[in-house]
């Protein structure tokens, strides 16, 4: 079992003005992603039991 975190971050120049004179916006995207990860076995095996959770959870108004 691995427990993982991941972080991207880009930062990007958006044309405003495509005209003289151009004019250029500095944007900034930061996405955080975290989740884990079983070997084969496990993994088919936690999956399920997630699915069975959500499914549980959904059908017993939980998401009202």
């Amino acid at each position: 079992m691995a427990l993982t975190v991941d972080a991207e971050y880009a930062r990007n120049l958006d044309l405003v003005h495509d005209t003289p004179p151009f004019q250029w916006e500095k944007r900034t995207d930061v996405a955080w992603r975290a989740g884990a990860r079983f070997g084969s076995g496990l993994g088919l095996l936690a999956a399920a039991g997630l699915f069975a959770l959500i499914l549980s959870i959904g059908l017993s108004g939980g998401f009202d």
